[in-house]
């Protein structure tokens, strides 16, 4: 599958498909908009309230990200990993992930 590429003043998603981002977390996140910002990128952060340990419910998460899937952003990064998202692969959109050609990065 062919996906788009990114340009200048395109938009990055931050999103938490798993962990919610932890005190420690926070200069990292920082300092990762910076350098996108500098890149010529604009940054989204959705809205996130803590769930357990978790970013968020899974239905919480997935709409999350589908927000990514059916807004302008080009490209969706997660702000910090963890294993609940493994919740989320059966109910992941397929069809509108390949459809979209947005760009998706892990960690």
């Amino acid at each position: 599958m062919k996906t788009k590429h990114l340009t200048l003043k395109d938009t990055v998603f931050l999103l938490s498909p798993s962990m919610f981002p932890q005190e420690k977390h926070k200069a990292t996140i920082k300092k990762s908009i910076k350098v996108l910002n500098r890149l010529g990128l604009k940054v989204v952060k959705p809205v996130m309230r803590q769930y357990f340990y978790m970013g968020e419910t899974v239905e919480q998460r997935l709409k999350q990200f589908n927000d990514f899937l059916e807004g302008n952003c080009k490209l969706a990064t997660p702000i910090v990993g963890g294993k609940s998202c493994i919740q989320l692969i059966e109910k992941l959109p397929y069809n509108k992930i390949k459809e979209s050609r947005k760009l998706f990065l892990g960690l």
